[in-house]
């Protein structure tokens, strides 16, 4: 998921299959946001509502799966 989201490799090296998969991952809003961040821009409102999604869907599930 790290190299796949461009974490670690650029996604202007990859190819566009490559892209489209890294898209799909969770962690690709928040590269997206660090790169914004990094690039003096702010982070687009649909990024940081896809990761406030993802934090809500894995936070219910969590709760669901780990009861103690």
């Amino acid at each position: 998921m790290v190299f796949m989201s461009g974490a670690v490799i650029p996604r202007e090296s990859m190819s566009g299959s490559m892209r489209a998969i890294g898209d799909l991952t969770p962690m690709a809003p928040a590269v997206q946001a660090i790169r914004d961040g990094w690039a003096g821009n702010g982070a687009s409102a649909v990024t940081l509502g896809i990761m406030v999604a993802v934090f809500v869907v894995a936070g219910v599930a969590a709760v669901r799966a780990f009861r103690w």
